[in-house]
């Protein structure tokens, strides 16, 4: 999947669980840098602001699942 600014992203939170159910959190991709690649992994890398973080995150794009497309 081609990734795009605006997309919603969303990602586990390792050590999260409300009465047993697993901790999202959610986030928009604000920067994208499609000719940033890894030698060793080949994937895209990308900036993620959370909902509730003033920072944006720098992430792979293995490490977030995209569920809404800003398309």
């Amino acid at each position: 999947m081609i990734m795009k600014v605006g997309d919603l992203v969303k990602r586990d939170i390792p050590s999260g669980k409300f009465y047993g159910e697993p901790v999202y959190k959610l986030g928009l991709i604000m920067e994208v840098d499609p000719d940033d690649y890894d030698a060793q992994t080949d994937f895209n890398t990308c900036f993620v602001q959370w909902m509730g973080d003033s920072d944006w995150t720098f992430l792979y794009e293995e490490d977030f699942e995209v569920i809404s497309d800003n398309r």
